[in-house]
């Protein structure tokens, strides 16, 4: 699946975008990594991935990083 493609499908099941920034931390929380070491390389502060997060998991409708890779997982086998 192509990036274009992969974007439409996130436009069309969870609504606005991600920023540049937001689609980094989303990255980086489905490689598993935590806010600390987040934070750590970006050199921000763990409040500023507080929001960053936050923002990601009200775009895409969910309360955790567990749920957040089950929906992106959900998505990418229905477009398999």
């Amino acid at each position: 699946m192509t990036d274009y493609t992969r974007n439409a499908l996130l436009r069309d099941r969870f609504g606005e975008p991600l920023t540049r920034v937001e689609q980094i931390v989303e990255a980086r929380l489905i490689e598993g990594r935590t806010s600390k070491e987040i934070a750590d390389e970006r050199n921000v502060s763990m409040n500023t991935i507080k929001v960053q997060r936050a923002g990601v998991f009200e775009k895409r409708g969910v309360h955790s990083v567990v749920e957040l890779i089950h929906a992106l997982f959900k998505l990418e086998r229905k477009c398999s």
